[in-house]
């Protein structure tokens, strides 16, 4: 899991390197400080600020009520970076000025994921970013479809495994691609690669199509890597090294940990325009396949990449909301897309 947590890392891009207020206040007088500002730029863009909904990676999301019309919309706020804020603030103000200023040219079916941005107001120490109101995914769609991020590690993906090792195809692709990176096997005869190559593949997955009592709910790279190394072990005796305990117990890690990546790949991706060679691209397609209700996603992703121009980053649980109404996907942090 080690490896998993430092790829994460690579692509949740968290900033950390936020400055301290350019006045020298304390975080507790800048928190306070900030929620005042909040208020009184909902005020004077005409609501009234109502609670905080959430906490993003820019900055606070709060309910705020249009003055005239009564209409519930979200306020986001963000501290400018020489403020406190992060040093991406800027870029995020200019990302949702563009969604508010592109989406009504862009096609109905792509332009759904974005939110409905209605304002961008900007001030000397913040910016404030007006949008629709949204809902919370569901959890299974964000185990199902999603890279997880940190607070929702947690989240149980036992229906995701299941669904994907009930297909021959996706079972081949990684129990193949498991073998294929093992960097213990790589040390074997040409003659013993070749057969683990070659047989052990369809072994694993007949012998996964015709079990009933697997449980993948628990751990599913270590049931399959242990198969895996069970379907092997005629090969494995018939070479001098790998035959060795502790060269087959590092075979076996090496099948742990090329299983975990491949398994734990999110199916839409973390970032438009990265294929399945990856970490934050997109799962393989035998795998995919499996998830028709991603498919329209991952569509708009290549959209806003090749068409507009205008790479998604970022994109995971808790980037991601729905729609009332009518469920569609949207992306609410734009924070991280970049003009390609």
């Amino acid at each position: 899991m080690k490896l998993l947590l430092e790829n994460w890392r690579k692509f949740v891009n968290e900033d950390e390197d936020a400055t301290m207020d350019m006045d020298g206040k304390s975080w507790k007088e800048i928190e306070s400080d900030t929620v005042k500002r909040a208020r009184q730029g909902a005020e004077a863009a005409g609501f009234h600020f109502d609670r905080k909904l959430g906490k993003g990676q820019m900055g606070e999301v709060y309910l705020v009520e249009n003055k005239k019309t009564g209409e519930r919309n979200a306020m986001k706020h963000v501290v400018k970076s020489l403020y406190g804020g992060p040093k991406t603030s800027k870029r995020e103000a200019q990302n949702y000025r563009f969604a508010m200023d592109n989406k009504a040219s862009m096609p109905e079916k792509y332009a759904k994921y974005l939110p409905d941005v209605y304002n961008v107001e900007e001030t000397v120490k913040d910016y404030f970013i007006f949008m629709e109101l949204l809902e919370e995914l569901p959890e299974r769609l964000k185990s199902d479809l999603f890279a997880l991020g940190p607070d929702d590690a947690d989240l149980p993906r036992h229906e995701k495994y299941t669904r994907i090792f009930k297909d021959p195809e996706a079972i081949y692709d990684i129990v193949n691609g498991s073998i294929f990176k093992n960097v213990i096997l790589a040390q074997a005869s040409p003659k013993v690669q070749e057969k683990i190559r070659s047989q052990v593949p369809s072994r694993v997955i007949k012998r996964i199509m015709d079990s009933t009592e697997i449980d993948w709910g628990q751990e599913p790279y270590n049931i399959l890597s242990d198969i895996i190394v069970e379907e092997s072990i005629e090969y494995i005796k018939q070479d001098p090294m790998l035959r060795e305990p502790a060269a087959t117990q590092a075979f076996k890690n090496s099948l742990i940990e090329a299983a975990t990546e491949i398994l734990e790949k999110q199916i839409i991706p973390v970032h438009g325009g990265h294929g399945s060679h990856s970490y934050a691209g997109r799962s393989p397609k035998s795998i995919e396949d499996k998830f028709p209700e991603a498919r329209d996603f991952i569509r708009a992703m290549r959209y806003f990449y090749e068409d507009a121009k205008w790479q998604p980053k970022d994109v995971h649980s808790q980037n991601v909301m729905m729609r009332p109404g009518t469920n569609s996907f949207v992306i609410t942090d734009l924070g991280l897309f970049s003009l390609v």
